[in-house]
């Protein structure tokens, strides 16, 4: 199946069902929140706002802004994440310095930059060695071993969404999929335009995008909080199928 019959089947697919899908996300949303809730969060994610209403990923797409940006806050956070909100690239680059600053600080080690081309549009790889952290460049699995030893790994999202607090992490040959979940922390870059109120809005826009000629990741991930685990009924474990603490860089609009 070539890449057009794949998007053909797409669109078919959203035309047939979006009452099954927006239901499908109403579940997957509550599961969120009763797993905040039992993970010790449930004072965070029961707070504020609509945190204890059903979320409809049918709903009207709302403008993209400041609410847009404090809901993923909220629900970023109260699961357990950090967010850091810039107002331009320029202070994005300042608090991806003072992010890993802080975290090779209290963890030591390095810092794995993916090969993104947005992070080298922004120099961020130049930022870092100019404030003296230790950085290293993970390009292709060849580096494999670069990766598997780093302490903290910063990537690029391919969006975020707002309702559920996730970070959509797509795979390229530059960014994959380990890169997002080998390092024990993960950053993840959210980039302009990038926030989507539900992911059957980030899934409209990447229909469109990649409609339009832009590259298909191999894989996503929908990676919401930190990795948890419980396989042992009643022990619940951070960071065993990915990084148990995660940082997310967006801009302010």
């Amino acid at each position: 199946m070539n890449e057009q019959e794949f998007l053909s089947r797409i669109r078919r697919g959203l035309a047939r069902t979006p009452r099954s899908f927006g239901g499908l996300m109403d579940d997957h949303v509550a599961a969120i929140r009763r797993h905040a809730a039992s993970a010790g969060n449930a004072g965070a994610a029961g707070t504020g706002e609509g945190a204890g209403a059903d979320a409809r990923a049918d709903e009207q797409p709302r403008d993209e802004g400041p609410g847009l940006l404090d809901e993923f806050t909220r629900e970023f956070e109260a699961l357990g994440g950090h967010a850091w909100v810039a107002g331009g690239p320029g202070e994005a680059l300042e608090l991806m310095v003072r992010a890993l600053r802080e975290i090779l600080a209290r963890r030591g080690g390095y810092a794995c930059l993916a090969a993104h081309p947005l992070l080298e549009a922004w120099g961020v790889e130049a930022a870092l060695r100019d404030a003296r952290l230790d950085v290293r460049v993970y390009r292709s699995v060849a580096d494999l071993t670069v990766l598997a030893g780093c302490e903290v790994s910063v990537t690029v999202a391919g969006g975020a969404i707002a309702e559920t607090g996730t970070l959509v992490m797509e795979s390229h040959p530059y960014q994959g999929r380990l890169a997002s979940l080998l390092a024990p922390v993960h950053v993840g870059i959210v980039p302009p335009n990038g926030l989507m109120p539900s992911v059957a809005a980030w899934l409209a826009d990447r229909e469109t995008r990649f409609g339009g000629g832009e590259e298909m990741p191999s894989s996503v991930a929908f990676a919401t909080g930190p990795s948890r685990s419980a396989d042992i009924p009643g022990d619940l474990a951070l960071g065993v199928h990915g990084p148990g603490e995660v940082h997310a860089v967006l801009i302010r609009a």
